[in-house]
């Protein structure tokens, strides 16, 4: 880690860090890291678009551009929380799942 010299850290593959503490190593370091949840959900949103929803290119970059917010929102989370992306995007997916529970009950 100490010979890590980036900015940021970012890539689709799952289980992209060795282990939780080596997120709280990098925010120490003031190097960003996004959580490959977030964005391997590109994938997932563009072959559910196209298999599944039959959705146009247009519908499918649409959804794909909220992939941008969603990491902002994971990004300010953590900072102003003092935590880690990896706990913000745990956090929001949880919130997302509730309001998709509620919204099936309604």
């Amino acid at each position: 880690m100490p010979l890590l010299r980036c900015a940021a850290v970012a890539g689709p593959a799952n289980n992209q860090l060795d282990e939780p503490g080596t997120a709280r190593l990098l925010a120490a370091r003031g190097i960003l890291w996004a959580p490959d949840v977030v964005v391997s959900a590109g994938g997932v949103i563009h072959a559910t678009g196209v298999e599944l929803r039959r959705e146009s290119e247009e519908q499918l970059t649409e959804r794909l551009a909220g992939m941008a917010a969603t990491l902002r929102q994971v990004f300010r989370t953590a900072r102003t929380h003092g935590t880690t992306p990896a706990v913000a995007a745990t956090e929001l997916a949880g919130q997302r799942v509730l309001m998709g529970r509620r919204a099936d009950e309604a």
